[in-house]
């Protein structure tokens, strides 16, 4: 099932999107299942961020502009911000996939759905596919994070799905926080120390954040945003087919704190 709508994006501005999504929900009367959303522009985002305070956009518009600047030597030459805006969409993307129940995005307490152009202002279409499903399992993984960084989790999930007795199926898995993310990354010594050490300096824990957090609380948003939040992958034969030598990653941007992965088991 494919929905479409326009929707308008001011330049660099965040529009938060969550209602808009869930009354498609709504009319369309769905109960369950995986969504994907998308925004038709090659030079936007979309991305859950925190959704207390709207600043929050704009700060993430200044990282971005700041480690993607809008420059003329760009090799193509449509113009310098469509260039960078294509960058910037590649880096994080311009569609999620959600999991969908009881009618409604299962997202956390302090998540939105927010789009960002970085070539405005433009009409774009909200694309909107869902796919239905009654047959799942859930399950919850529990992290204990003990500092910033990044948490090996494959373990814990293969743990799951073995507990669950599933043999074929996806595993959709979703973090419902702000302040952290999860990746499917190389199983090697070094790339856990390089990874965080490119977040931080990319996204630095400042002061002077346009959203009013502590600066270790405002950065996570920011970091969330652009790491991402979920996965999704096929089992067969009881297996996470992940691919060779990788693991994923429970990310950590504020912690310590007691955390939690959200498991959505489709089986056919």
């Amino acid at each position: 099932m494919l929905i479409e709508t326009e929707i308008f994006l001011e330049s660099k501005k965040g529009l938060k999107l969550t209602e808009e999504v869930e009354k498609v929900l709504q009319k369309e009367k769905i109960t369950n299942g995986l969504m994907w959303v998308r925004v038709n522009s090659p030079t936007a985002i979309l991305t859950l961020t925190n959704t207390f305070d709207d600043r929050t956009y704009d700060d993430i518009v200044d990282v971005m502009d700041k480690n993607c600047p809008t420059l003329v030597q760009y090799e193509t030459k449509i113009s310098p911000f469509d260039s960078s805006g294509r960058i910037k969409s590649s880096m994080v993307g311009n569609h999620l996939t959600l999991w969908i129940e009881n009618g409604k995005c299962m997202l956390g307490s302090s998540q939105a759905i927010v789009a960002i152009e970085f070539d405005g202002p433009k009409k774009v279409k909200l694309e909107i596919e869902i796919v239905v499903s009654n047959h799942f399992e859930k399950d919850v993984i529990k992290v204990d994070t003990q500092q910033h960084g990044l948490h090996d989790v494959t373990d814990e999930i293969k743990h799951a799905i073995e507990q669950n007795k599933v043999d074929s199926g996806f595993a959709y898995l979703f973090v419902p926080h702000s302040t952290s993310g999860i990746w499917l990354a190389e199983d090697s010594e070094g790339f856990i120390d390089l990874t965080k050490s490119l977040l931080d300096r990319m996204v630095p824990e400042i002061a002077n954040f346009k959203h009013r957090e502590t600066p270790s609380d405002a950065a996570g948003h920011i970091k969330t945003s652009l790491a991402g939040t979920y996965l999704l992958f096929k089992i067969d034969e009881g297996k996470c087919l992940i691919g060779e030598n990788k693991r994923i990653y429970f990310m950590e941007f504020d912690g310590p704190r007691p955390r939690k992965i959200q498991m959505v088991i489709l089986t056919k």
